[in-house]
């Protein structure tokens, strides 16, 4: 069996499971990925220097959450973060 991820909304709940509104779905291992909740100040930059350490990254947050407007953040959703 695959494990996947979605392009749309994605809900992760304590214990661990996900759940995901479904736009577009993708396959791909869960280990590629981690998620990243929105927060109030938070831009592509910021996340990838939190994550990678190396804001020039955010290219490929952008990339894998499919955004046609990387500059406009909805503080509370949930992003995909791939593996470097």
């Amino acid at each position: 069996m695959k494990d996947f991820f979605t392009k749309g909304r994605i809900t992760k709940y304590t214990d661990g499971t996900i759940s995901i509104d479904t736009v577009d779905t993708v396959y791909m291992r869960p280990r590629n990925f981690k998620i990243h909740t929105v927060r109030e100040g938070d831009t592509l930059q910021s996340i990838a220097f939190y994550h990678y350490k190396n804001s020039k990254e955010w290219e490929k947050i952008a990339r894998a959450n499919d955004f046609i407007d990387p500059f406009t953040l909805t503080i509370g959703s949930n992003l995909i973060i791939p593996k470097l």
